[in-house]
């Protein structure tokens, strides 16, 4: 869905924003729980760290890599938290 014709429809794009939105809030929560940041500071990295796991996905997909798909949400997490905990 995120990468065909569809989210150029209303409805579809409407959803897709609205899921996004929940599940940056939804990460920003445990990112303000963990480290104390403003709400702002903590949507504002949430919102990043959504980005950066579409865009990672987009690329394992289509890069045919050999990398397990565990492996990689693995190693993307581990950059995620590491670089969020200081």
């Amino acid at each position: 869905v995120f990468e065909s014709d569809l989210t150029n429809e209303p409805a579809v794009r409407e959803r897709v924003d609205r899921v996004s939105l929940q599940c940056a809030e939804a990460i920003s929560d445990v990112i303000a729980g963990d480290t104390g940041l403003s709400k702002d500071e903590s949507m504002l990295l949430a919102v990043g760290l959504g980005g950066v796991s579409q865009v990672v996905a987009r690329y394992w997909l289509s890069s045919g890599s050999s990398i397990p798909r565990d492996t990689a949400v693995q190693l993307l997490t581990s950059l995620a938290w590491r670089g969020i905990a200081g």
